[in-house]
């Protein structure tokens, strides 16, 4: 989670395989449905905005770049 300031948070969002980790399976998986034309209630529609596209992939890809996962006890 990310503290945006004001008492506002935000969530990172790419992680579409759940493993922990936003990375090249990730952005596979979204580039996949994207040249698929898939739209409706996907695990690689990180916008939220009913369809896998270039939003995503950008979105993933930005994530990607920022090393991003987490870690559990």
């Amino acid at each position: 989670m990310k503290d945006m300031g004001g008492g506002v948070f935000a969530f990172y969002s790419g992680d579409v395989n759940q493993d922990g980790t936003i990375d090249g399976p990730d952005l596979s998986a979204v580039f996949i449905d994207n040249n698929l034309f898939l739209y409706d209630y996907l695990v690689t529609d990180c916008t939220g905005d009913g369809t896998a596209d270039g939003p995503d992939l950008s979105l993933v890809f930005i994530n990607n770049n920022l090393f991003l996962f987490y870690a559990q006890p």
